[in-house]
């Protein structure tokens, strides 16, 4: 298989796996486990950014904050994203580690929306560019 094949894989299963997060932040919301939903929703958007990411370059960074850096460089400052969503993908990686490592913060659910509103964004942003590429995306909801 050549690597633009796998590329192409990786991208899907990057996205199919970005909306089985994204669906489970909101099924934690709905049932107020909004640090279950903060964390889940932020590794929606992160998986989505990593797609980004192998649309544009062969590999992706190992850390959170790699993830936000790279994604920032390649979309952000050359200003084919938005300003916006890489300011909020900044904000969504705080919120991420302060609900998961931070037992005396009570996250509250705008900040599990704002993150899932990311997620649902950059998943939108994502799947909208693989369209350009010869990607199947049958049985992943994204066609």
């Amino acid at each position: 298989m050549e690597k633009s094949e796998m590329k192409k894989i990786m991208v899907r299963d990057l996205l199919q796996l970005c909306e089985e997060y994204l669906d489970s932040s909101k099924d934690a919301l709905a049932i107020q486990r909004v640090r279950m939903a903060i964390d889940a929703a932020y590794n929606a958007a992160e998986l989505a950014a990593k797609a980004l990411i192998l649309l544009e370059q062969d590999d992706v960074p190992g850390s959170h904050g790699g993830v936000v850096n790279i994604f920032s460089q390649i979309y952000i400052k050359t200003g084919k994203i938005e300003k916006g969503i890489g300011r909020t993908l900044h904000a969504a990686l705080k919120l991420r580690n302060e609900a998961r490592y931070r037992p005396d913060m009570a996250p509250i659910p705008e900040n599990a929306g704002f993150v899932i509103d990311l997620a649902e964004q950059l998943l939108k942003i994502a799947s909208d560019a693989t369209l350009t590429l010869d990607v199947s995306l049958t049985g992943t909801g994204l066609t």
